[in-house]
Order: structure tokens, then C-alpha cells, then sequence
């Protein structure tokens, strides 16, 4: 039995989201400013992942509060 992949069918893949979309670019700024003081491109992308992680936690535990907030 053969698989027929998605594109075949005329269905595309989701685009990305909005929150991965600003995920990225947050990303990818950040990577430039630590380039910029420094640190090597590998040490950049180290430390502009933690910071993307948390400040995506961030605004998602911000988002749930809100959303408890707004529907009870």
C-alpha cells in the first residue's frame, strides 16, 4: 500500500501561527543583539533560545490569567 503525501492531494501545510511567527522574530532579534555583544553565533542562539522560551512562558501564563479573568 502506498502513502500519497499531502501535497498531492492539493492540501497545503498550515501556515505557521501568529504567536510562532512573533516567536521567530523575537528569536532572531535577539540572536542579532547578542552577535552584537559578542558572543559567538552558536552562544547566540544558546542564549536567545532560553530567552524566547521564557518570555513566551511569560505571556502565556499572562494569557491564561486573562482568559479566567475575561470568561468566569
Amino acid at each position: 500500500m502506498r502513502l500519497i503525501g499531502i501535497q498531492e492531494h492539493g492540501i497545503q501545510p498550515m501556515t505557521k501561527t501568529f504567536i510562532q511567527e512573533e516567536r521567530d522574530k523575537y528569536f532572531w532579534i535577539r540572536v542579532k543583539e547578542y552577535k552584537k555583544e559578542g558572543y559567538s553565533y552558536r552562544e547566540a542562539k544558546g542564549l536567545a533560545s532560553q530567552d524566547t522560551n521564557e518570555a513566551m512562558a511569560s505571556d502565556e501564563i499572562w494569557m491564561e490569567q486573562f482568559e479566567k479573568e475575561t470568561w468566569e
